[in-house]
């Protein structure tokens, strides 16, 4: 019987305890066994310890894999941070939902008339899975819906945000403002052979640079998009891994892995053409910490009946809502996992001039223009410019942790098609019916590696006690040296294969 995602992670992270309390008392009998005479326990106990912490973490990593795609502690933190359940886990440790409830409410009304919003057919025949699904149900029905249409009578709504090329053509035929872009190459060679003269073009300055883009490369893990700086045109070496980097990318096949919906978004992706795209630079205000180009600031913005509901400024951990508050997370385990979140004030000037509101029109304007009925519209905001901000790109399945709002924005999107009428499609189809299968292949794995490294670790400590603290001489010593050297190579390996 598939399991839903809640009852897997339960599962899953009870399997990963019980493993480690496990690997504790193994971990300590073994090294018991390997231990040298007239050494400290407490020595012992410290290795064990070590041994053990190493163990719970790549048991975890290992396990939680099966959800998703093997793949390590990326797809753990992709699937945690994209299950419902963390939002429990918040509540139990002392979050507070009380702000995103108020929030809803004040934003309620607003919605009532969502059926005056003028929903394309396509989008309208998706629905919705069950009537208290939550966010990410929503966002993997989508992409479950549209392969299905994809395969029955070859619908490519998907385009819109899977094909960058496609995505752009859209924007200047409905005459939405975007970053303007030097031309669109459907040819590897055309695209090579124009990048010198655009670069000609763009100059060498500090600023000056041409971003180029693989329109099916939409994924940040895919990595289709290169920076170029004007300088570069004087580089014959550089000219050249451009044209490298060009063929590469025009050779990948997209992919969105790890992630609840990577089967069905990969066989969406699977049928885009390759293409590439060369566009202008968007100066922002800031440069990172490294000396980089200032980066743009960017809104995230979800929008719901095509009305905007709140933006995220990813680069500030910084949400802002329609009512002008705003939340900021910091980085540390109280302000990032207990939802204390505080007012932001780093960037004050976004709000005092009222950059903001231009930004929700043009978001709202994008959905209207496709006719749907929940997009993410990325936009960047012109420094001195409130007047002028233009979208970058669009997002389908938007992978942002909306934190407590993520349920409030489920109920307004769910309840927007109930308004039109629209039942229950049917229920959301497990990403895994083979739950049990793999669940078993993906823990024989985990035993597997865990056991090697747990050896490794044994008798690469107990080499390395034994060099410290027996008097061996001459090639006995040189062994064991030797030994540890060896083992310390494997241990390399074993942990790059267990997070990677």
């Amino acid at each position: 019987m598939p399991l839903r995602e809640e009852h897997t992670i339960y599962l899953v992270i009870t399997f990963g305890i019980l493993s480690a309390v496990a690997q504790v008392f193994a971990a300590r009998f073994l090294l018991k066994k390997c231990w040298p005479k007239g050494v400290r326990m407490s020595m012992l106990n410290k290795y064990a310890t070590m041994t053990a912490i190493v163990l719970l973490a790549s048991t975890l990593a290992r396990s939680t894999a099966v959800l998703g795609v093997f793949g390590g502690t990326k797809a753990v933190g992709e699937y945690l941070k994209l299950n419902g359940v963390i939002q429990e886990a918040r509540i139990l440790l002392g979050g507070n939902d009380t702000r995103a409830e108020d929030y809803y409410r004040s934003q309620k009304p607003i919605y009532n008339n969502s059926t005056d919003f003028e929903l394309r057919r396509s989008w309208a025949q998706i629905g919705f899975p069950r009537t208290d699904a939550t966010w990410e149900e929503l966002i993997s029905f989508r992409v479950q819906r549209m392969a299905e249409f994809l395969e029955k009578d070859d619908i490519r709504d998907f385009l819109i945000e899977k094909d960058k090329c496609f995505m752009y053509n859209f924007f200047k035929s409905q005459g939405i403002p975007f970053v303007p872009i030097y031309g669109i190459f459907s040819n590897r060679k055309a695209a090579a052979s124009s990048v010198q003269s655009i670069l000609k073009s763009v100059g060498e300055g500090e600023n000056s640079m041409i971003f180029i883009k693989a329109c099916h490369l939409t994924q940040g893990s895919d990595n289709g998009t290169l920076r170029v700086q004007g300088s570069t045109v004087s580089s014959k070496e550089g000219l050249e891994d451009i044209s490298k980097w060009i063929t590469t990318k025009f050779d990948q096949i997209p992919t969105d892995n790890w992630r609840p919906w990577s089967p069905d978004m990969n066989k969406l992706l699977s049928t885009v053409r390759p293409g590439v795209m060369i566009q202008e630079s968007f100066v922002g205000p800031f440069g990172d910490f490294f000396g980089g180009y200032p980066k743009p600031v960017e809104a995230k913005v979800e929008v719901i009946w095509g009305k905007a509901y709140l933006s995220f400024l990813h680069d500030y951990k910084v949400f802002t809502f329609r009512d002008g508050t705003t939340e900021r997370y910091r980085e540390d385990l109280n302000g990032n996992v207990l939802h204390n979140s505080e007012p932001d004030t780093q960037l004050s000037w976004l709000y005092q001039k009222d950059y903001m509101t231009p930004v929700y029109k043009l978001a709202e304007l994008v959905a209207k223009k496709i006719g749907i009925d929940q997009i993410r519209v990325d936009i960047f905001i012109t420094p001195g410019s409130p007047d002028r901000p233009v979208v970058n790109e669009i997002s389908l399945a938007s992978g942002v942790l909306y934190r407590f709002h993520g349920p409030r924005m489920a109920r307004l999107w769910i309840d927007g098609h109930i308004a039109r009428g629209v039942q229950q499609s049917t229920t959301l189809t497990a990403r895994n019916s083979n739950f049990w299968l793999s669940f078993l292949i993906s823990g024989g794995i985990s035993i597997v590696v865990l056991l090697a490294l747990g050896a490794v670790m044994v008798v690469h400590n107990t080499a390395g006690l034994l060099y410290q603290t027996t008097p061996l001489k001459g090639k006995k010593r040189w062994r064991v040296w030797k030994v540890r050297q060896n083992l310390n190579v494997c241990m390399i390996y074993i942990y790059i294969y267990i997070y990677i």
